[in-house]
């Protein structure tokens, strides 16, 4: 799935800050719905189940490793994060960091002003810049999955599969206004320069001079966003520190940054069906898609909401997979490709209140893979021929090399794979493990960037 936007705009600051830094980086979800495949290094082109068979590659169903002729997972649920910008610990050590020394410094400031407390609000203000400058435009990416059921049939005449799955992929990011770094860069200097007149006005030793320095200084217009309307005119002779600090305004009431988040949840019903003809298997699944879009793009303040209702449309489609595979005579050997999504689609999302929207498509996606399958153990690898573009226009594209294996002991099946991402960008290498204990299949991979798991219940006979 590949989602391209046409626009992009703004980003965010202080007590709003609290709200997006914990919220923002909670999610986390999956791509391979079926534990095998997961563990197995995310291969299935030529080892997929029987049971997995129509979710990978249909033509599976006529040339099965095993001599099942009858199985079904009930159900498959899978997870995975992908974090190619470490948003998840920038945020964390940016709230425990620089976002709450400004919030407590600035309370400090505006309670008990001194010299100290003003120098220290100006480098807290910086430190909460940078920070927020560097989790500008960096998505998190959320991938879930859920197969309801999977049933398929083995004939050596026509084999048929049954399956439902839905799966969703999201990503989300913080957009950092080019006004709100602007915003909180004066408000430093200003405080930077005037920390000495604090001081000076807290031990009555500020001379008229200073203070009509001081006055002009707030009556600046590069810093009328931050200053009260008249304040600084007001001042007299007579003013105090306190009277000074009560000229700031807070610099969260003028946030102009945003969260932006887009994806879209696919459920897709499918019948496949496939046959032998001399040798080679083939399978087609034709299927039905019902997609849900969703777009979501706010500037960022205390009473910011969401409306899936506001923020999503639905549509349905038709589309196909097709699949071959050929085990070569006499060996333990089987090749195949499979063709997802036959049909390209595009599905837009709803358009926001500053006229941007994405469209979401859906490309098809090309793979080949080889197996060595022995009774006890099973060697693979899957390649896949396409770049499949990113989920969102920031994010990045993949195209996977995946090595597995599995080693059956009878009572339990050991699994492990790796995969390498050829594309460019940071999501390079990948592990994975797991395991296969009756009916049940677990299965976890870990990345530089990327977590995940799927768990299964499955049966064949």
């Amino acid at each position: 799935m590949h989602i391209s936007k046409q626009s992009k705009r703004r980003g965010h600051t202080t007590r709003a800050t609290a709200v997006l830094l914990s919220a923002w980086v909670s999610a986390a979800m999956a791509t391979d719905f079926d534990a095998r495949s997961m563990a197995m290094g995310g291969t299935g082109v030529t080892s997929a189940s029987l049971g997995a068979a129509a979710l990978f590659n249909p033509a599976l169903l006529a040339a099965p490793d095993s001599g099942d002729h009858f199985a079904l997972i009930l159900p498959a649920i899978g997870a995975q994060a992908t974090d190619q910008g470490d948003v998840h610990n920038k945020v964390k050590d940016l709230q425990n960091g620089a976002y709450d020394a400004s919030v407590n410094d600035y309370h400090a400031f505006q309670n008990n002003p001194t010299s100290a407390s003003a120098t220290a609000l100006s480098g807290d203000l910086l430190g909460l810049n940078g920070g927020l400058a560097g989790l500008s435009g960096q998505p998190i990416d959320i991938q879930a999955g859920l197969v309801p059921f999977s049933l398929a049939f083995h004939n050596p005449v026509l084999s048929v599969g049954v399956f439902t799955n839905a799966y969703a992929d999201i990503a989300a990011r913080f957009n950092y206004a080019a006004s709100d770094a602007t915003t909180l860069n004066d408000y430093s200097t200003l405080l930077g320069s005037i920390a000495p007149d604090i001081n000076r006005l807290n031990s009555g030793s500020e001379t008229q001079a200073q203070k009509t320095a001081l006055e002009a200084t707030l009556s600046s217009p590069q810093y009328g966003q931050l200053i009260n309307s008249g304040c600084a005119s007001s001042l007299n002779a007579s003013s105090t520190a306190q009277n000074v600090a009560s000229c700031f305004n807070d610099p969260s009431n003028t946030v102009a940054s945003s969260v932006q988040a887009v994806g879209a949840v696919i459920g897709e019903v499918g019948v496949a069906l496939a046959m032998q003809a001399d040798g080679i298997a083939f399978g087609v699944t034709p299927k039905v898609l019902m997609v849900k879009t969703f777009y979501y793009d706010k500037v960022v303040q205390n009473n910011t909401s969401f409306s899936m209702q506001n923020s999503s449309k639905d549509y349905t489609a038709v589309n196909a997979d097709l699949g071959a595979a050929y085990v070569l005579p006499g060996t333990p050997y089987k090749v195949g490709v499979v063709v997802k999504n036959l049909v390209p689609e595009t599905f837009s999302t709803v358009t926001d209140s500053f006229g941007n929207r994405v469209d979401i498509k859906i490309n098809p996606q090309v793979s080949a893979g080889a197996e060595a399958h022995w009774s006890r153990a099973t060697v693979t690898a899957d390649l896949d021929l396409t770049r499949n573009q990113a989920p969102v226009p920031w994010g990045q594209a993949d195209q996977f090399l995946s090595l597995g294996g599995e080693l059956d002991l009878w009572l339990v099946q050991l699994r492990a794979g790796y995969r390498t991402n050829l594309a460019n960008g940071p999501l390079r290498n990948e592990v994975s493990a797991g395991m296969g204990l009756g009916p049940i299949d677990l299965a976890a991979t870990y990345g530089a960037h990327t977590v995940g798991a799927v768990a299964q219940l499955g049966f064949a006979f």
